[in-house]
């Protein structure tokens, strides 16, 4: 989740670059290289980021989740005392 964060931020960084380089440029033409090699790769980078983030809470959540449905069928079998139908 870690590496989500600091890739979000290092997204962040990059667009932030980008607007203080261009933010007092009025020429689109000398906008563009900042854009293309900065703001681009900074907003994918944001959104990798956040996939990242996504893809940890989901697998943490499913380890906390199989951990309580084997505690519900232990305590099932603790309940049934062994006497189990079939």
């Amino acid at each position: 989740m870690y590496a989500g964060v600091l890739l979000i931020a290092g997204g962040l960084a990059l667009i932030a670059y980008t607007w203080s380089r261009v933010a007092g440029t009025l020429s689109v033409a000398l906008q563009l290289p900042y854009v293309a090699s900065a703001a681009f790769p900074g907003l994918g980078l944001v959104i990798v980021g956040a996939t990242v983030i996504s893809v940890a809470a989901r697998r943490r959540d499913a380890a906390v989740r199989a951990g309580q449905l084997e505690e519900l069928a232990a305590l099932l079998r603790a309940v049934d005392g062994g006497h189990g139908r079939a």
